[in-house]
């Protein structure tokens, strides 16, 4: 038997790895021109991004238009008990190839975590009441529930929302979800 969790991450990763390059550059433009709009957004101090891999929709041009913000991205400190930090990119220390070969910051100073005003999350899909598939190590889930004020901003591509994501007891969802055609779920207006 099939898990559908297992099925639909299989199936989200397999069009998302397919789009091609223009289609990622053009859906991430779109999603970073809705982002600037967000108030949340423009009103953060501290943003924590992620480094894109596999065709993940890409929200760093994010830096560009507000350079003043300090913007901070995670970084695996445990694979056994799956837990993450985020440290803010250093230019003595730079990126290094993390826990599962994705980029991360060098893990200098105190994390980064209880300053954190938004959070934007990567997704392999999403439904219209918040709940987010990701890519399944529950880093993003652990993360939330031992910090729960940053705003949980959702990104992905328009094709990643489906009906309903199958939701576990640890899932925590996002405050909304923003696609390269616009914020979608459930608290677009906040």
């Amino acid at each position: 038997m099939n898990d559908p969790v297992v099925t639909l991450r299989q199936s989200m990763r397999m069009r998302r790895q397919n789009l091609n390059l223009a289609t990622q550059q053009a859906a991430s433009q779109n999603l970073v021109r809705y982002l600037t709009a967000f108030p949340r957004l423009q009103q953060a101090k501290v943003i924590a991004l992620y480094q894109p891999v596999a065709g993940e929709i890409d929200p760093r041009a994010l830096q560009a238009v507000w350079p003043e913000k300090t913007w901070v991205f995670p970084t695996v400190t445990s694979v056994q008990e799956k837990t993450m930090h985020f440290f803010p990119l250093s230019s003595s220390a730079g990126l290094r190839s993390g826990a599962y070969g994705i980029p991360e910051p060098e893990p200098v100073g105190t994390p980064w975590d209880d300053r954190i005003d938004v959070v934007v999350t990567p997704l392999l899909a999403f439904d219209a009441q918040g709940h987010r598939l990701g890519a399944g190590g529950g880093y993003y889930d652990r993360f939330f529930q031992r910090i729960r004020a940053p705003w949980r901003v959702g990104v992905g591509y328009a094709f990643q929302q489906v009906a309903h994501v199958p939701v576990r007891a640890w899932d925590v969802p996002m405050h909304c979800v923003v696609t390269e055609s616009g914020m979608v779920a459930p608290q677009a207006d906040s």
